[in-house]
């Protein structure tokens, strides 16, 4: 499987997993599943390891091994980015179909601080960004290659802006609260049209982002 170096290694039964996948030179980080480790014993599948609680704990699979079994280390999951306010800030692999914000955070430990999430990925095809409180992560569900950054914004000290017209990609940009349009206008991608009609579409936009802005939090009374 998703190994540095598969074959046949001899051991004990009392040496634990992690040895011999030791052996087999590692995990391969680009292709292997840290969630996903099986144990097949005479062409069946006996059991699926998830090494994460190793990682996090250091709580070692309750397994032991026989002459002949096989481990097989499956195709890497989905995996999303965290950064920011959390303690623990890496990219976290998922099993499919379970990458949800309630798991991210889990893994990733949001700091006390941290009260807002900015999400970019790719829904459908196209750039996706979001910005949204906390709490609403946890009800969303993740893809693949999504990046989450944890932020400590005061409630009142951000806003949105949302950009309309022949805009390419993401068109929602949080932003803090007293920022000018040349502070976002290079992160704006407009879409391929013929020349003047970019100019064009280029000139309507910045005549209009200004009516644009709306606040996406107020300060609470």
């Amino acid at each position: 499987g998703g190994v540095a170096k598969p074959g046949r290694y001899a051991g004990s039964p009392n040496d634990p997993v992690l040895s011999f996948l030791d052996k087999a030179g590692g995990i391969d980080p680009v292709r292997g599943s840290y969630r996903a480790v099986n144990l097949i014993r005479d062409g069946k599948t006996i059991n699926s390891l998830d090494l994460y609680p190793f990682a996090r704990r250091g709580e070692l699979p309750s397994v032991r091994l026989q002459e002949g079994d096989t481990l097989v280390v499956g195709d890497k999951g989905p995996t999303v980015t965290a950064t920011g306010a959390v303690r623990n800030a890496a990219r976290f692999e998922f099993l499919k179909g379970r990458a949800t914000g309630a798991a991210l955070m889990e893994l990733a430990e949001p700091e006390r601080r941290a009260s807002h999430v900015a999400l970019n990925g790719t829904r459908n095809g196209a750039p996706y960004s979001t910005y949204l409180p906390l709490k609403e992560l946890r009800h969303l569900k993740l893809e693949d290659g999504d990046r989450v950054q944890f932020m400590a914004d005061a409630t009142g000290n951000t806003m949105m802006i949302e950009v309309q017209g022949a805009v390419r990609g993401t068109s929602r940009f949080p932003v803090r609260r007293g920022a000018r349009l040349k502070d976002v206008q290079n992160f704006i991608a407009v879409s391929a049209v013929s020349s003047r009609r970019r100019r064009e579409s280029a000139m309507a936009f910045f005549c209009r982002a200004a009516t644009l802005l709306r606040l996406m939090y107020r300060p609470s009374r």
